[in-house]
């Protein structure tokens, strides 16, 4: 399970590491209570994403999606 409240961080990882920068607008998933009520469906996304990663590809892509600091 991992956080991302904040909207720029979502954006970037829906963008980077989902390679979907459109799924930070779908009404499931639009701000924080509403990925948070529609867990399930975005853990199965999520998930999805992950399962076509290699680990060097998934590491890649979830430090690529870091806001910079």
């Amino acid at each position: 399970m991992a956080s991302i409240p904040k909207q720029g961080e979502w954006a970037s990882f829906c963008k980077v590491f989902m390679s979907d920068a459109a799924m930070c607008n779908d009404e499931r998933f639009c701000n924080n209570a509403l990925r948070t009520s529609n867990r399930d469906a975005l853990e199965a996304d999520i998930q999805a994403v992950f399962d076509r990663l290699t680990y060097p590809q998934a590491v890649d892509r979830l430090t690529g999606a870091q806001p910079a600091r």
